[in-house]
């Protein structure tokens, strides 16, 4: 702000907003129907409708349009987890926005991007930070439940809920209704229990 109390501006119009949704969703579905490879600028620009200079002033590279729309698409569905929740149900609020996430292109996308990912390494490590977010999440709730679990059992109980969403969701396409998303969590819980 200056002295009169009005925004300065940076060069050029202003960004609109409503775009970003759009390019996230545009992303996708290349993605989900071409892979990595068949993600570029100008296919991206055709499939929303605007200049590539729109997208190289958002993006510098290809791999940090790709790590700003998982951030993006994640924040999009992030639950709002109140302090008097029990663990399990911010485990099955958390469980349920991952399966909104991997509906649809964002789920057949990532199982695509997966082998990228690994062989990316800047995509990757962008990538794996975003997840152990999102996992960090998870082991949260589960030491509220046993405190006294090791990292090795909490991962893999986590992997294993996680796992059985995107199992169901993106690679089986088969959407999981309230009952089965509370069933996934319970065992979960028991699993945890068992340790």
């Amino acid at each position: 702000m200056n002295a009169g109390n009005e925004v300065l501006r940076g060069r050029g119009r202003p960004r609109d907003g409503g775009i970003d949704a759009n390019i996230r969703e545009a992303a996708w579905a290349l993605l989900a129907d071409h892979g990595y490879e068949g993600l570029t600028f100008e296919a991206l620009a055709e499939a929303v409708g605007c200049g590539r200079a729109t997208l190289y002033r958002r993006f510098a590279s290809k791999d940090a349009l790709v790590a700003t729309i998982l951030d993006e698409s994640s924040r999009a569905v992030e639950p709002v987890i109140r302090p008097e929740m029990t663990p399990r149900d911010a485990l099955i609020a958390h469980t349920s926005a991952c399966h909104t996430l991997m509906a649809g292109n964002y789920g057949r996308a990532l199982l695509k991007l997966d082998a990228v990912l690994r062989d990316n390494d800047a995509l990757g490590k962008a990538t794996a930070g975003q997840i152990e977010n999102e996992l960090d999440f998870y082991r949260r709730e589960m030491l509220r439940l046993r405190p006294q679990t090791q990292p090795a059992d909490l991962d893999f109980i986590i992997h294993t809920l996680v796992g059985s969403v995107i199992y169901h969701v993106a690679l089986l396409r088969r959407e999981l209704d309230r009952r089965r998303i509370e069933q996934l969590v319970d065992q979960a819980i028991t699993l945890l229990e068992t340790l």
